[in-house]
């Protein structure tokens, strides 16, 4: 009989090809076979596979394996476990004798609220072990890092208790009873407690937790050992060095470690000791020589040989010498006793003492101490150093009481600005982050206070005295009993270097560490340099992808950042205020002139910090002016916006851009050649501190210690407080200029009146003048007899009145000429008509008008005469120094050149006015407000120019009459509104009466300036181009200040003092412009209002303010007191107006001649930065604080306050408000400290705590009795980048030294981001660590520093980063579209055709190169597997397995398996794979939601196929060692292990294969039997049932079914059955036997009768027949048309979408869109009634302002849409007959608008189903409203 043969030696199936088609050895479906593969090696065989067996459970509830791993190093296996009340990672050991199962890490979600926190829906692949170290990343959590045997150390599993008391109970619950490793954390049921056996008959109860012994042990020991049920019932604790400090806690294994939040607290002494050692006292005795000779030596004295009484000499000590007295005894110094306790061995003492005159003193070593009298005092042996000759022939020594000072080493960090941080290392070598910097350790010398010396340029005050750093205060973290952190290391920065040190590194595992000491500049080591970059670690928040590369640590697609809403909105409130320096102290200070801008960074829990945040609105920007230079300033601020939610803390940032500065301490200043201008001379040590056109600022008063500045105190409304006194540099020389090498020597001085004899009007010396005549009777026999003659190149004059300050400047003379005006030919006194006539360079100016005129001159006149000459014994004074110059303003004048002690002072006149005398209005009254005061006049002053005009001088007025309120543009500039200046007195103000001039009763005056003509047009000049800033007078006036005041006089006034010729003096504090209008209805004529504030001026006592009692409108001998000015008084003619009325009024000057003084006190210069770096830098200051929460613990130390938590927080003006949960007891003041903390339950915060001020709303601030609020006072920032001396002098740099070391603004910086910090997911994005070698113990791997290159991007296309591998030193990186490999360590180059070469690079991660084919891993990194150099691997888009080799990316479900994997790959939501070492298999399990996809196929290499499916799902499987494991229900099996075939997780499944035989596939055959060569068939017994009935009819007989048996035979024309198989030969055989015809199974192309027509009836069966029915449905926003509350809703928003309901009779297709609903149902003909029941929930959305937002939802606002009519969308008229849709029903499934309320949906249909396909519609309407940002 022919026999077609089919075998198995492709060893694969094939599901792709026609059965025709299916190549010999290859089979359709196979499951549970193995092929190529079985135990005996039959090759191309078909076997069923071995078992797996339970190692052993873990007994975790609901557990789930949810990722696992081998670690091939140490042969070991880790799974990680979800469960319902635990979480875990176990462990399997299979070295262990019959292998060993041990908790690694369990999470008791009850003990830690979860900090595992595994999910059953989201698999963890990246994981990976390190040494003893396990990584691992979910994607959900923090990425975290365990370490492995210290964490299963801390799993405890039993207890072993000693115990020697008579108790006969013991409660298991009680933590205490057991000692410190023992701490219960589950239920007493969970323990198994065993007794030794003399304890056998005791009992435990489980329910109660209570062991009870059978006998009173006595006083002998025994054990009882508590044992877990279950290894994975005790949370984790955690041991540092090996002690059990609790348990774990998230922030123990978390990867990112947290680091300090505040610098340490530091405390200065410039004794490196505590205690004073100084001034200590100590007493010597009396001991007489006695004239016998018994006692030859004092306490400090002895004779000598010779008789002569000597001080005991350097080296005496306690001990017998060399040296002896007269009497051969030992000279040695006995012990001395100090009144102190904190001295010690080796001290350095100078002792001194006086009596009767007579000054001793000693220098002592101090060699041992003894023992004292008592506990306050200190006795020691001693060394003599050093010894005063004061002892020598005295006859006795004295009692003396010595004063002792111990001398000190030199101060540490002496000429630089140490800061100091520290670092935390944790248990596993991790280091922290460094806190933040203190500020400077500078300690400047406040003994000797200010000194700056201008000889050397030293600011000797800015040296470090400090001789002992005490640092506090290590952070909450470090010092709290859960701490795994082990060493401390103190760190040290200089302000000027980059270097970072380690000064002190400290085992704190060994030693409580309260205070560090710092008394040496010891350097341990050097810190890395990028530490002071690493401002915190950036380890990702989340992270899908994780692999271990070039010993870092890779993260990919990944979370960074944090949500951040309404960043525009933040307000930060900043403020400097300021204290009063005392004693010229130096202090820290904030540096005034500089402008400064506040910014924060807010903090997650584990310190990761956003980029500096800064108010919108500028409140954070502000400037500290001149006027503070003498002040300790500090910055006030507070946050005035709600934080974040994610935030912890905040920190505060500054900004100050400027660059460095000097200060310049001024020796000597020399009048210039020109005008207005000075020669100022430094030390030669600072000229590299200054250039030409660089500007300096005045800052000190020459020869005093005051500030320079424009007082706030004294200031006008018109006061710019904010004013720099600064000065351009306008030349700059190395050696003194010749001009001030030359002086101006007075030759002679003499009392003249000018004028030619016979010419009064020529000669004399007036404005515009330049030459004088003085009479030779005048001259002869003076000095300057022979003036003319002098040969001087340069000779000056100045004219002068006699016992009067008044004088006029130096002019140079160009000629000196002797007149001979008579007929003896020569000049003297003989002739009246001899004369000198001297000839000037150029003109006199307005300083020269106090001599009168030629008609009316001033008596007492004087002419000086100067030669100027260079003086060689100046040479000295120019040494070392060189020279700058400045022009001279008012605040130069008063502060340098008007101080000191001058060989001559005198007033010159700098300005004059004619001030008529008084203003009415014109119809005489003062106060009118109906009057005007117009005016077309001027008087002809001294002109100036315009833009090329020249302009007449101004009109001034004393004004008593009304002016008018007017709008006024003073200069060009910003238009000022009168109604808000202080002289606005009444609300419905238009204007005032002027005050005149009565200063006797307020000391204040009114003058009224009038504007200009124009002479171009004859009229005054209209208010458009009223400019009076550019009057020279005004401008004097308008700038007088208390500080700069204006010093003037009436030309006119009697003189007050009969030793002064001159009127009296006064002085012009301040001047107020009030803009007036002259008339009421129009503004052709302003006015200015100047208000003088007026005294007179006392030499004597030059700040008072006394006053004066003259007016100059009353009666005086030149001027009638009765004319008011007004437009008929004033007459003009053609030399100008009639003065009548007018006085002069005149501003002085004072004269300072050309020599100048030096001072131990200079004025103190300081240089302007030469320019601003505009740079967003932002320095951090020391502290972090925390943010307030509700449930925080408030305690304080106030009487009152209660121990009590935070009810609720708000915002009340921008200040933070807080609600106690209870009230306090007693008033509490104002500025009372309260602590906040976390509780301790909350885990992560356990030890953060800060410290606050509060106030409340009582008397003062006080929080009042009984009341459960306060607020939060703003914080004063610990910043400053300065010392002020409280004179104006700041200093930030060493000794003031040139290059010196300065201190800098913080080591640590921060910026302001360019985009908009948000949390952001870096789907492309991989980032990585810093690097671990275990043989140096050198762990960097929780180091991320964001300065550093320490990321990469790949193309977005290739779509989002699932999987990361390391093979071969690259990184292979699975992207969902891509695959393609990074090299690491290395980057390649191409070369021209295409081949790489390969560099190295510093760059860990270099070039990307993409593998062949468009092929990801889309999102299933749960596919992935590998087994050598190859990878497998699932692309769930292309419908793709793949494997990646040697020779690149193959599709190898194309091999027979492409129609299967396109049919299902897509509908899969787990795609797990696994690879079996033991049989070469690649194992991939398909599942989809359902788990109606639930199939595990296998693939292998060895036939190049997939081989068979199998019936294990596992939930995750490894390799090890040849082993496959998988896990199922978080257990471990090992299969192979089980002698059962094909029992699986206890379930068996028979192994099955489906063949085909396809030999000539066109012909007909006909089959008659079945056989087969393999092991035994099943069997079975036929007593039941006919011979002939199905096998499914049978018994089966043999071993419970094993056995081979075809459970069916098809062709493509029938079927078959096969009873059983028969052995024979080797082989069996069955008969093949075809199915009996039923009508089920009838096939008409059997009838025997064939032919055309239609059945008209079959018996013998029945059925219906059934239709399709389409439902659709619609949910439509319809906003506020369906009644919604709130904000309309269109459908772009999508506020809402639908979702099924679990159980309902009727189910909707969920996945056809957010608000359409579509169904076909396949109905039959005939009644037709269901309900279908759905949700409606609101969506969370992301609004246009970037915040996250929920809509929220009420039945009451969704209807049925009956408004459209479009034929089968008729939801009121469906086309079925019979009904159709009922009423639909809305419910709120909790309450309406909140925010888990969905609306319950009841559509129910009811109708008559024709017999034809149909359609039916409906359509909801509805709303919903939009909540606040969901934070």
């Amino acid at each position: 009989m022919p026999e077609i043969k089919g075998t198995f030696v492709a060893g694969r199936m094939n599901k792709n090809l026609d059965e025709r088609l299916v190549p010999k050895g290859e089979y359709r479906n196979a499951m549970n076979i193995d092929i190529s593969t079985s135990e005996e090696s039959n090759v191309g065989a078909a076997q069923n596979c071995m078992g797996n067996s339970l190692i052993e459970s873990t007994g975790i509830s609901g557990a789930f394996c949810v990722g696992s791993i081998v670690d091939a190093k140490n042969d070991k296996i880790y799974w990680f476990i979800s469960g319902t009340n635990v979480d875990a990672i176990a462990e399997y050991d299979p070295n262990v004798l019959g292998g060993k199962i041990s908790p690694v890490f369990v999470d008791v979600k009850a003990t830690s609220g979860g900090i595992l926190n595994f999910s059953s829906a989201q698999r963890i692949t990246g994981i990976n072990v390190v040494d003893e170290y396990l990584f691992f990343t979910d994607n959900i959590n923090e990425p975290k890092k365990i370490n492995i045997n210290r964490s299963k150390q801390g799993c405890i599993k039993e207890v072993f208790i000693k115990t020697i008391d008579n108790t006969l109970t013991y409660d298991v619950t009680d933590n205490s009873v057991f000692g410190s490793n023992y701490d219960l954390t589950t239920k007493p049921s969970a323990l198994n407690v065993d007794f030794t056996s003399s304890l056998a008959a005791s009992s435990y109860n489980n329910s109660t937790g209570i062991i009870t012994l059978a006998s009173n042990p006595g006083n002998g020991t025994f054990k009882i050992s508590l044992k877990l049920t279950s290894q994975f019932l005790q949370h984790t604790r955690l041991f540092v060095e090996k002690v059990n400090k609790g348990n774990v806690k998230e922030k123990h294994i978390t990867v990112i470690k947290r680091y300090p939040l505040k610098a340490p607290t530091i405390a200065l002494s410039s004794s490196d000791r505590d205690g004073n050692i100084s001034n200590i006292v100590c007493s010597t005795p009396d001991e007489s020589f006695d004239a016998a000779a018994t006692n030859n030596f004092s306490f400090w004295a002895y004779k000598t040989t010779t008789g002569n009484v000597l001080p005991k000499p350097p080296g005496t000590n306690f001990d017998p010498s060399n040296l002896t007295d007269n009497l051969n005894r030992n000279v040695v110094l006995s012990e001395i006793e100090f009144q102190t306790t904190i001295l010690k061995q080796g001290d350095i003492v100078r002792m001194e003492a006086s009596d009767n005159g007579v000054d001793y003193s000693v220098v002592l070593e101090l060699e041992e101490e003894t023992t004292a009298t008592n506990s306050s005092t200190q006795k020691f042996k001693c060394v003599i150093i050093n010894i005063s000759n004061s002892f020598a022939n005295s006859s006795k020594d004295l009692a003396l009481t010595w004063t002792v000072n111990v001398e000190q080493e030199d101060p540490i960090y002496e000429l630089v600005f140490p800061r100091f941080a520290y670092r935390w290392r944790y248990v596993d070598g991790e280091y922290s982050a460094l806190s933040p910097f203190t500020e400077v350790a500078f300690l400047p010398d406040e003994i000797n206070g200010y000194e700056f010396d201008a000889k050397t340029g030293h600011n000797s005050a800015m040296k470090n005295i400090v001789r002992k750093i005490t640092l506090s205060n290590f952070g909450d973290y470090m010092m709290a009993e859960d701490s795994d952190v082990v060493f401390l290391d103190i760190v040290m920065k200089e302000s000027d270097k980059t270097n970072i040190y380690i000064i002190k590194s400290i085992d704190i595992s060994r030693q409580e560490v309260q205070t560090v000491d710092i008394t040496a500049e010891s350097i341990k080591s050097l810190l890395p340099e990028n530490q002071i970059l690493r401002p915190f670690d950036n380890v990702p928040r989340k992270a899908l992808a994780q692999e271990i590369s070039g010993n870092r640590l890779v993260y990919a697609n990944y979370v960074q950042g944090q949500k951040l809403v309404r960043q525009d909105a933040l307000k930060i409130f900043t403020r400097p205020y300021s204290k009063e320096i005392k004693n010229n102290k130096p202090t820290a200070s904030i540096k005034s002139i500089r402008d400064y801008e506040v910014g924060i960074s807010y903090l997650d829990e584990y310190g990761r910090q956003t980029p500096v945040l800064v108010s919108k609105d500028g409140g954070s920007v502000f400037k500290i002016p001149q006027s503070r230079s003498d002040k300790d300033n500090y910055i006030r601020a507070n946050v005035e916006t709600p934080h974040p939610s994610f935030a912890t803390h905040y920190k505060f940032y500054i900004k100050e851009p400027s660059e460095e500065y000097y200060n310049l301490p001024l020796d000597r200043y020399y009048l210039a050649e020109e005008e207005d201008t000075v020669w100022l001379s430094f030390v030669s040590a600072d000229v590299n501190k200054v250039s030409a056109n660089d500007y300096i600022i005045l800052k000190k008063r020459h020869g005093s210690n005051q500030a320079v500045f424009i007082d706030e105190k004294t200031m006008t409304e018109d006061s710019d407080v904010s004013k720099t006194i600064k000065y351009k540099v306008l030349d700059k020389k190395s050696q003194a200029p010749d001009y001030i090498r030359n002086r101006k020597e007075l030759i002679g001085k003499i009392s003249t009146q000018f004028s030619e004899p016979d010419n009064v009007n020529t000669g004399f010396p007036i404005e515009q003048g330049v030459l004088i005549t003085i009479p030779a009777q005048d001259v002869t026999e003076t000095v300057l007899e022979d003036m003319h003659t002098l040969t001087s190149e340069k000779k000056y004059i100045k004219i002068s009145i006699s016992d009067s300050e008044v004088c006029s400047k130096y002019y140079e003379v160009e000629s000196i000429e002797a007149i001979d005006g008579g007929t003896d030919g020569d000049v003297d006194d003989n002739d009246e008509n001899d004369r000198y006539e001297i000839k000037i360079k150029n003109p006199f100016a307005v300083d020269i008008s106090f001599t009168g005129t030629a008609a009316n001159k001033t008596s007492n006149l004087q002419f000086e005469l100067y030669a100027e000459k260079e003086e060689e014994y100046l040479t000295e004074e120019f040494q070392g120094r060189f020279f700058i110059k400045i022009k001279i303003d008012k605040a130069f004048d008063e502060n340098v050149l008007q101080t000191g002690a001058y060989t001559n002072r005198n007033w010159v006149i700098s300005h004059k006015q004619n001030i008529f005398n008084i203003v009415n209005a014109d119809d005489g009254s003062t106060s009118s407000q109906s009057a005007s005061v117009t005016f077309s006049e001027t008087d002809f002053t001294p002109s100036y120019t315009v833009n090329g005009s020249a302009l007449p001088g101004q009109e001034y007025a004393i004004d008593n009459a009304f002016g008018f309120e007017p709008t006024w543009n003073n200069g060009g500039g910003t238009a000022i509104d009168s109604s808000s200046l202080d002289y606005v007195t009444t609300s419905s103000y238009a204007g005032e009466p002027g005050k005149g001039w009565a200063p006797s009763t307020d000391n204040i005056v009114d003058l009224r300036f009038f504007g200009t003509k124009d002479p171009r047009t004859g009229f005054p000049v209209l208010a458009s181009s009223f400019y009076p800033n550019t009057q020279p007078f005004y401008q004097k006036l308008i700038n007088a200040t208390a500080g700069n005041p204006v010093y003037c006089r009436w030309a006119d006034e009697e003189p007050t003092n009969s030793n002064n010729q001159d009127p009296p003096i006064y002085k012009i504090t301040n001047c107020v412009e009030i803009p007036v209008d002259n008339i009421a209805d129009t503004s052709d004529t302003f006015g200015i209002r100047l208000r003088l504030k007026i005294s007179e001026h006392d030499p004597s006592n030059p700040t008072a303010n006394s006053p004066i009692n003259w007016n100059p409108t009353t009666s005086n001998s030149n001027v009638s007191a009765s004319s008011a000015y007004n437009d008929s008084n004033v007459t003009y003619d053609a030399t100008g107006p009639d003065l009548t009325h007018a006085r002069e009024f005149q501003i002085l000057e004072r004269q300072v001649d050309s020599r100048t003084f030096s001072t131990d006190s200079p004025a103190v210069f300081e240089t302007e930065p030469k320019k601003l770096i505009d740079l967003n830098i932002f320095h951090e200051t020391p502290e972090a604080i925390l943010i307030p929460k509700v449930g925080m613990s408030l305690t304080s130390s106030a009487t009152g306050f209660p121990n009590t938590t935070i009810a609720s927080i708000g915002l009340s003006g921008g200040i933070t408000k807080i609600n106690m949960t209870n009230p306090v007891t007693d008033d509490i003041p104002n500025g009372t400290e309260v602590t906040f903390k976390f509780p301790a339950s909350h885990e992560s915060n356990t030890n953060f705590s800060h410290t606050y001020k509060v106030y409340g709303t009582g008397t003062g601030g006080q929080i009042n009795n009984n009341t459960n609020q306060f607020f939060l006072k703003a914080l004063d920032l610990n910043w400053y980048n300065v010392y002020s001396f409280g004179n104006g002098v700041e200093s930030n740099r060493i000794r003031d030294d040139f290059n010196a070391p300065f201190i800098d603004n913080g080591p640590k910086v921060s910026t302001i981001s360019e985009e908009e910090y948000k949390e952001e997911r870096r789907t492309n994005g991989l980032i990585y660590s810093g690097l671990y070698n275990s043989n140096s113990d050198f762990n960097n791997l929780n180091q991320f520093i964001q300065a550093e290159k320490i990321t990469k991007d790949l193309n977005p296309t290739y779509g989002s980063i699932q999987k990361l591998f390391s093979r071969n030193t690259n990184i292979v990186v699975f992207c969902e579209d891509k695959t393609l490999k990074i090299l690491a360590n290395k980057d390649a180059l191409f070369n021209a055709d295409g081949n790489v070469n390969l560099t190295s690079t510093n760059r860990f991660l270099g070039q990307t190169i993409p593998f062949a084919g468009e092929y990801g891993i889309s999102k299933n990194p749960e596919s992935f597997a590998s087994y050598g150099y190859r990878i497998y691997y699932a692309d769930k888009n292309r419908n793709a397995v793949l494997r990646l080799s040697g020779d690149g990316i193959t599709n190898i479900s194309d091999k027979g398996m492409s129609n299967y994997f396109k049919d299902n790959l897509y509908r899969c939501t787990r795609i797990t794979g696994g690879y079996d070492e033991d049989k070469n298999l690649y194992n991939l399990t398909l599942q989809n939601s359902d788990l109606t996809i639930n199939d595990t196929v296998s693939f292998t290499e060895k036939t190049n196929g997939w081989t068979s499916f199998k019936s294990f799902k596992p939930e995750s499987s490894v390799s090890l060692n040849s082993k496959y494991y998988t896990f199922f229900n978080g257990d471990i099996y090992e299969h192979g292990a089980n002698s059962l075939r094909n029992t699986f997780y206890g379930t068996f499944t028979d192994s099955s294969i489906k063949l085909i035989m396809n030999d000539m596939p066109s012909s007909i055959k006909e089959f008659k039997s079945l056989n087969y060569e393999g092991t035994e068939s099943r069997l079975y017994d036929n007593t039941v049932g006919s011979e002939t009935s199905l096998e499914t009819d049978k018994n089966i007989t043999n071993n419970a079914g094993k056995g081979w048996y075809a459970n069916s035979i098809e062709t493509d024309k029938q079927s078959g059955t096969i009873a059983e198989f028969k052995e024979k030969e080797g082989k069996w055989y069955s008969y093949i036997k075809g199915i009996d015809t039923t009508v089920s199974n009838i096939d008409t192309k059997e009838f025997s009768i064939q032919g055309l027509g239609s059945l008209s009836s079959i018996s013998g069966v029945s059925w219906s027949v059934t239709n399709k029915l389409n439902i659709t449905g619609k949910i439509n926003p319809e906003g506020n048309s369906a009644g919604v509350l709130g904000d309309y809703m269109n459908t772009d928003r999508e506020a809402f979408s639908w979702e099924e309901t679990a159980g309902t009779s009727l189910q909707f297709d969920s996945t056809t869109g957010a608000n359409d609903i579509i169904k076909q149902l396949n109905v039959a003909n005939g009644s037709f009634s269901q309900s279908h029941v759905f949700n409606i929930v609101g969506n969370t959305v992301i609004t246009a302002q970037n915040e996250q937002s929920k809509f929220l939802l009420s039945a009451n606002d969704f209807a049925v849409d009956t408004t459209f009519n479009s034929g089968s969308e008729e939801s009121s008229d469906p086309v079925i007959s019979g009904g159709g849709i009922g009423t639909i029903t809305f419910a709120n499934s909790t309450t309406a608008y909140a925010s888990d309320n969905k609306i319950i949906v009841t559509v129910p249909f009811s109708f008559t189903m024709p017999s034809t396909d149909q359609s039916i519609s409906f359509r909801i309407k509805g709303g919903a409203i939009m909540t606040q940002q969901i934070t």
